[in-house]
């Protein structure tokens, strides 16, 4: 999170709660956070979001 809030000139947590509001605004988790071990990565749901808004970036 820390190396994301970096590449887009925010601070850590402002991401953290934009995130955790666009879970909230869509009903589904997009991030399997971090667990010891393992590191974050996209939930099902997720990926579904991130294909479509590539597909939006590529159709630009």
């Amino acid at each position: 999170m820390r190396a994301a809030a970096e590449v887009l000139g925010i601070k850590q947590p402002t991401l953290v709660t934009q995130i955790n509001r666009l879970e909230r605004d869509l009903g589904q988790a997009l991030l399997e956070r971090a667990q010891r071990g393992r590191a974050m990565k996209p939930a099902p749901f997720g990926e579904t979001v991130l294909a479509a808004a590539r597909t939006v970036i590529i159709d630009r």
